[in-house]
């Protein structure tokens, strides 16, 4: 996969919600080699209380505020868009 970013950028632009974009990041993430990701982003609607999304496909509990990450993915490898 030469252009995944452009791609990425593209599907942004198309999907209508965070969850269709989020389907796009897991297949480009699988077909980078990749098995799990993780896709966040700030919309800064408001400036007081900005909206942040925070969506990942990682096994059970584990979330991004998890400082060992090693020891619940092992080996695998984890992309974060």
């Amino acid at each position: 996969m030469e252009n995944w970013q452009e791609d990425l950028l593209s599907a942004s632009l198309m999907v209508k919600n965070e969850y269709q974009l989020f389907e796009v990041v897991k297949s480009t993430a699988s077909k980078l080699g990749f098995d799990y990701c993780a896709y966040g982003m700030q919309s800064p609607l408001s400036i007081a209380e900005p909206k942040t999304i925070m969506l990942n496909n990682y096994p059970g509990r584990a979330n991004l505020q998890t400082h060992n990450l090693k020891k619940i993915f092992g080996r695998r490898r984890v992309l974060m868009v």
